[in-house]
């Protein structure tokens, strides 16, 4: 919840309406028992608890990329916290130009010092895993989570996965055509 507010604070400060700007509410959660468990068979992991970086987690959606970019350098300014990205989507389009999938900014962060924050007490060892993703990355992450990235022991086909390729290249493009629409409405419209 903290960090919610002070990312939506911070959105304000930059003059933006941040009902508006945010898609849908920002979503805090924890983790469920059952994906923690998942995960320490996955990955074998000793010591859980520091090891798993998203046990408590927020995600923002937002309209476009350079939207995405925006909240990273909040994200990044903010002089309470500690960041680092996990997962960078810009980067993962850079390193497979040909590959086609899941994409979101993860950023984790954790206070540089130990805090209060309403009346609990958050240690430098607890880290909020942040998503940030555009209403369209957001759209194909939900259709693909659970039934392609986790199947729930149901076979995904080729086919399948070549669908949801196409329809996140076509996404990347219709991202990229919304931005350069913005930029040519703000110059036009420039006083």
């Amino acid at each position: 919840d903290f960090v919610v507010r002070y990312i939506t604070e911070e959105i304000s400060k930059k003059g933006l309406d941040a009902e508006v700007f945010f898609k849908c509410p920002p979503k805090c959660r924890t983790k469920e028992v059952d994906s923690i468990c998942s995960k320490i068979v996955k990955y074998n992991l000793t010591y859980p608890f520091s090891e798993i970086k998203d046990l408590v987690g927020v995600r923002f959606i937002v309209l476009l990329s350079d939207d995405v970019e925006l909240i990273q350098r909040v994200i990044e300014e903010c002089e309470i916290w500690n960041s680092e990205i996990t997962r960078d989507y810009l980067e993962s389009r850079s390193d497979f130009p040909e590959v086609f999938e899941y994409e979101s900014l993860h950023v984790c962060v954790s206070p540089k010092e130990k805090q209060e924050i309403d009346g609990d007490e958050i240690t430098t060892a607890i880290t909020c895993e942040i998503q940030v993703r555009t209403i369209l990355q957001h759209a194909y992450a939900e259709l693909t989570h659970d039934n392609i990235y986790k199947p729930l022991g149901k076979r995904v086909s080729k086919t399948a996965r070549r669908f949801v390729a196409r329809s996140q290249a076509l996404m990347e493009s219709t991202d990229h055509f919304f931005c350069e629409t913005m930029k040519e409405l703000e110059k036009e419209n420039k006083p």
